[in-house]
């Protein structure tokens, strides 16, 4: 029987990438996790190699937009650079904070759950083919602490 205790809601985030690095989109999916944190983790785990198809996209935040001066004027491009925005020791959310915003918001009225302070959360590249696909691509697995 499952154990439905301590429901919250936990966050599968992807973020697409090339193979130079670049960033060029964000996807993320809610989920109410239930059980131990453990349980939870392995939820997201689950769903994290399929899911990011039916995720919801999100641009990347002005913010981490990338600018190149050019001979005449700054071009600003849509995109991030993966090693600085990317990197699992320095707050790697940060990228993610406007979709977490709008995944919060979207919540329905009726649902007296929201998205923790410090969620838990399965963070998932995918590479963008030069066919336009695009795989979950895994390096490794780091458990973010608090």
């Amino acid at each position: 029987m499952l154990d439905m205790t301590d429901p919250e809601i936990v966050l599968n985030l992807w973020y697409v990438h090339d193979r130079e690095g670049f960033i060029y989109s964000l996807r993320g999916r809610l989920y109410v996790g239930v059980g131990s944190e453990d349980e939870k983790i392995e939820l997201l785990q689950h769903f994290a190699l399929i899911d990011y198809l039916i995720a919801r996209p999100f641009p990347i935040p002005e913010a981490f937009h990338i600018h190149f001066l050019g001979a005449e004027s700054e071009v600003k491009l849509p995109v991030a650079y993966r090693r600085v925005h990317i990197d699992m020791k320095n707050t790697p959310l940060r990228i993610f904070e406007d979709a977490i915003r709008i995944l919060n918001d979207e919540i329905p009225a009726q649902t007296k759950l929201e998205i923790p302070c410090s969620p838990i959360v399965c963070i998932t590249p995918l590479l963008a083919e030069d066919d336009g696909r695009i795989r979950p691509f895994i390096e490794g697995t780091v458990k973010l602490e608090d």
